[in-house]
């Protein structure tokens, strides 16, 4: 098998774990959550309003808030927001674990490397699991709030790094096991 057919093996599946890896990176500055319709109407009717006490935070600024915005909100505002002042450290923390998994997956993706984009892929779907079972336990989804499109971009990014990442590998076997027959 000569190169340049194993390149032509190898461009599928590391197009598809490329994509996926972009798409989980760039799903934490998308929504991710949205305002319910009947909150949202909400929201459009008082936009100035003040969305948390002793807070500069308007309605209409949590209208669709990704992950970034949460954790910019929560750092500034968690003792207005969540009661403790510490807790808004926490969810900075998250969001930025997210996003260097989602990049190290970007990054070993583009070096074709589908071993650690797969650890890497698994590890930002843990935390951004934990994320989203930390709103249910608070009550936030119940209420006011869908997931928004960003949270949904997230597993599709997940689910085509990983079959981007097992792709690559068979790819790379059957090129091997190939360049052995020869």
């Amino acid at each position: 098998m000569d190169t340049l057919q194993k390149k032509n093996n190898l461009f599928i599946p590391f197009i598809v774990a490329v994509i996926g890896s972009a798409l989980m990176l760039l799903t934490i500055f998308l929504p991710y959550t949205s305002a319910t319709k009947e909150f949202a109407e909400r929201i459009d009717s008082y936009p100035e309003a003040v969305a948390y006490s002793n807070t500069d935070i308007k309605v209409s600024d949590v209208k669709n808030v990704s992950m970034v915005q949460y954790a910019s909100m929560y750092s500034s505002n968690s003792k207005e927001i969540l009661h403790q002042s510490s807790v808004g450290t926490i969810y900075v923390v998250i969001v930025v674990v997210i996003g260097l998994f989602s990049l190290l997956s970007l990054i070993f993706a583009l070096l074709k490397k589908p071993i650690p984009l797969i650890i890497f892929d698994v590890l930002a779907f843990g935390v951004f699991t934990f994320l989203g079972w930390d709103f249910r336990d608070r009550g936030l989804m119940r209420s006011a709030y869908n997931w928004g499109v960003g949270y949904y971009l997230f597993y599709i990014g997940v689910v085509m790094a990983l079959v981007g990442a097992v792709l690559l590998i068979v790819a790379k076997k059957k090129a091997k096991k190939q360049l052995q027959k020869n």
